[in-house]
């Protein structure tokens, strides 16, 4: 402060030769702030300090996980051979085993030879008489005895309960083949003694096809069926179904009492509502008053099935002799 004020002297007074010194004065007041002038441009860059006393250590941290196992270093070579230690103290006696088996007996020795008699001996006094002795061994049993007679038989015994079956023998070897038999007698010939024929055009009727969704017209389908009855009993079906323009024909053979031979039953397949897949027709008569019948199904129909009867004067004609 006093440098700036004696430049401000100077600048309106004018300053001759220095003078000594005065006293310095008492503090003024401090002026206000002057504005902030520009940054001076950065220096040089000082050289470094001079290092700082190392800091007091820090706490210890928390203990890092534990590493991975190394891997197994090599197998130390054999130490030296140790002395051999005292002898242990004997143990306790253990159980006694378990009985061996008895060995087999030898062979007894041969008898010795007898010696020679002695000299008989002064007799003695006479001695008590001595106990009872056992009773001697049982002598050998003497010979058979002749037969005696025959006495009479005795009642005869309640016959035993019957044994059980035996197994089942084996089967014994197919035996050769016989000679042919001779020729028999030529039996009678199978002829036919009667025939039912019926020949009969279907009532026209309407039904509703499931798989087009539309009515169906059936009309012009006819029916033609023959039982040809043969001197045996047998019988022989036949039958046609023809739609305009296409048919089907089966036939059937029938030995009494075989099933279908009292109706005549016979099966034919053939569609007549479309799609061509699954329709079925079922022929038959009624053997007591010759009325042929007649059966349509079909999974495409919204019935179940379509029957036909023929009536009484209907179109079946017998020739001959046909047995119910």
């Amino acid at each position: 402060m006093k440098f700036i004020t004696l430049i401000v002297t100077c600048l309106f007074v004018g300053c001759g030769s220095a003078g000594s010194a005065g006293p310095t004065g008492s503090q003024g007041a401090a002026g206000l702030a002057g504005t902030y002038g520009a940054p001076g441009t950065q220096g040089p860059q000082g050289s470094p300090g001079m290092q700082g006393p190392e800091g007091p250590s820090g706490a210890t941290g928390p203990a890092g996980p534990a590493g991975e196992d190394g891997a197994t270093g090599p197998q130390g070579p054999a130490g030296p051979q140790g002395p051999i230690g005292d002898a242990g103290a004997t143990g306790p006696q253990g159980p006694a085993g378990s009985q061996g088996e008895a060995g087999v007996t030898g062979p007894a020795g041969e008898a010795g030879a007898t010696g020679p008699a002695g000299e008989a001996g002064a007799a003695g006094p006479q001695g008590s008489a001595g106990p009872q002795g056992e009773a001697g061994a049982a002598g050998p049993t003497g010979p058979q005895g002749e037969a005696g007679a025959t006495g009479p038989a005795g009642p005869a015994g309640e016959a035993g309960a019957t044994g059980p079956a035996g197994p089942q023998g084996e089967a014994g070897a197919t035996g050769p083949q016989g000679p042919a038999g001779s020729q028999g007698e030529a039996g009678a010939p199978d002829t036919v003694v009667g025939v039912l024929s019926c020949y009969t055009t279907l009532q026209a009727v309407w039904v509703s096809d499931l798989s087009t969704g539309t009515n169906v017209f059936l009309t012009g389908i006819s029916v033609i069926y023959e039982v040809n009855q043969f001197s045996s009993g047998s019988i022989l079906v036949t039958g046609t179904v023809n739609n305009p323009g296409f048919g089907v024909s089966s036939l059937d053979y029938y030995i009494p009492p075989q099933g279908g031979f009292a109706n005549g039953n016979l099966s034919l397949t053939f569609d007549v509502v479309p799609p061509s897949d699954n329709g079925f027709w079922q022929l038959s008569v009624n053997r007591s008053n010759w009325l042929l019948a007649v059966v349509y199904t079909d999974a495409d129909m919204a019935v179940d099935s379509l029957t036909w009867t023929t009536p009484a004067a209907g179109p079946c004609t017998l020739y001959g002799t046909v047995s119910p």
